[in-house]
């Protein structure tokens, strides 16, 4: 049996939050257990909840969206956080995604695109709502992830395949199972990786992979 989602709804709109909850309730493998309507109420639910998912409006993470984000995640790492924001620019250069968010969804979402990138969300993928694709293409050249850490030239056929299995939201052990290696080789080449890169974690690994096209076309992230 597939285990329950865990989801808590972060927005300032009590009717947004209600309309989600009536779609999400409607899944028997999503449960919302818990609604936010202000930002500091977020930390606090995600400290006690633990929550597989916490959907979260633009707005909510004030001025700067990766410090929100990794401020969040540094209280709740399980916790996979995706991005709500209205038709519209971008203007934090998706830079939640390098703080270690999973998505940026448009709160025009259907309800079945919702469900499903919640079910990719909570499975480690990294998810672009159509609406942003271009700007997302747009900001691969001038991200300042593309300009602050190395080209990657260093890191070997073997190390890329497990990065971008990682990007693709696999465990260690599903890559593992599927490139008839151990664990621990896996680890090894994350590890190693990290290092060549200059990287924190698998979820700033992951955003490298995206960012400098390790993903076939057909594979990148949007919905």
């Amino acid at each position: 049996m597939t285990d329950v989602i865990k989801v808590v709804i972060a927005d300032s709109e009590e009717v947004f939050v209600q309309g989600l909850e009536k779609i999400l309730t409607e899944h028997p493998q999503i449960q919302v257990v818990s609604r936010c309507h202000k930002s500091e109420e977020i930390v606090q639910e995600g400290r006690r909840i633990h929550p597989d998912v916490l959907l979260v409006e633009d707005e909510l993470t004030g001025e700067e969206t990766a410090s929100f984000v990794k401020s969040v995640t540094e209280d709740c790492p399980e916790t996979k956080i995706a991005i709500l924001k209205r038709q519209g620019e971008i203007n934090d250069g998706f830079s939640g995604l390098k703080a270690g968010a999973r998505a940026y969804l448009s709160k025009n979402i259907s309800p079945e695109d919702l469900v499903k990138s919640i079910e990719l969300i909570s499975s480690g993928r990294i998810i672009i709502s159509p609406v942003f694709a271009q700007q997302f293409t747009d900001s691969l050249n001038t991200r300042t992830m593309m300009e602050e850490h190395p080209s990657g030239e260093e890191v070997t056929q073997r190390e890329r395949e497990v990065a971008t299995m990682i990007a693709h939201g696999k465990t260690n052990r599903e890559i593992a199972t599927e490139l008839y290696i151990s664990e621990n080789t896996v680890k090894m080449h994350v590890k190693n990786t990290l290092g060549k890169l200059e990287l924190k974690n698998r979820q700033q690994l992951s955003v490298y992979a995206v960012l400098h096209e390790w993903i076939r076309q057909e594979d990148k992230p949007h919905l």
